[in-house]
């Protein structure tokens, strides 16, 4: 049940911070998806999809992570790290999201 709860809150965050990335950016069409190592824009998508990527793909994540758990049982010794586990995974891709925001923000100022 906590990890269920856990699952909703992260997806809501990840959400709530793609729609306050929306106004945000709302004066650009489009917005930087991928950087080469040379720094510059190797594809560009139209901005909803753009900011609705990264939180489909973790919500998609968490809860394939989530019927996992319910279906794999943890190794001996481990069952009481699959919750902090879940939680790192989440915050993990809240901050992979806000580095994207960052580094769009960034190349959109140019």
């Amino acid at each position: 049940m906590a990890s269920i709860v856990i699952a909703l809150f992260l997806a809501a965050m990840l959400v709530l911070v793609a729609v306050r990335a929306e106004s945000r950016f709302a004066p650009a069409p489009m917005i930087p998806m991928q950087w080469g190592f040379s720094g510059a824009v190797n594809w560009w998508a139209p901005r909803r999809i753009g900011l609705a990527l990264i939180p489909a793909i973790a919500v998609l994540a968490l809860f394939g992570l989530l019927m996992a758990d319910r279906h794999l049982e943890p190794k001996p010794g481990q069952a009481g790290m699959v919750l902090p586990t879940f939680v790192a995974i989440g915050v993990t891709m809240l901050a992979i999201q806000q580095l994207h925001l960052w580094l769009a923000g960034r190349t959109l100022r140019r």
